[in-house]
């Protein structure tokens, strides 16, 4: 079964959506251009990441990620379904698709989910301080050697 998000709530707006999508599509345009100074723009000093399989990782450690020579490159698709303000606060939630190539083999694997990224008000602008993803598992996907040969 899909994971399904919460409903907009009375809360946010669409505007609020189109902000924080737009934040998010600064993200993906950093990791995708490798642009440590973008990137940066939109984590906070303080930011704690958790992937979907549960490392944990901080500002210095993604921007790193960008530079290492062993990593493979990084498409990311954000799409934010919902915003809840709190405070001076803003939590964000909405589905990814992470693609990754390794080189120049066309081999790539795909990553779908959920993410849930909560931004602190700085200066004027928005800044992540945590981002924890959940990977959703394809439920038509073979579970095993028994059901892939049916």
């Amino acid at each position: 079964m899909p994971v399904q998000l919460p409903p907009q709530t009375p809360a946010q707006t669409s505007s609020d959506i189109a902000i924080f999508q737009q934040i998010e599509d600064r993200w993906s345009d950093a990791v995708l251009n490798k642009d440590q100074y973008a990137l940066e723009l939109v984590l906070a000093p303080s930011f704690v990441g958790i992937d979907g399989y549960g490392k944990v990782s901080d500002r210095d450690e993604e921007v790193a990620q960008l530079f290492a020579k062993s990593s493979a490159k990084q498409t990311i698709d954000f799409k934010v379904v919902s915003t809840r303000p709190l405070a001076d606060a803003e939590v964000v939630n909405g589905t990814y698709i992470l693609h990754l190539k390794k080189g120049s083999e066309d081999a790539s694997n795909t990553e779908k989910g959920v993410f849930t990224h909560v931004f602190q008000r700085s200066k004027g602008g928005w800044l992540c301080i945590n981002a924890q993803r959940t990977i959703v598992l394809n439920p038509d996907a073979p579970k095993g050697k028994s059901q892939s040969n049916r």
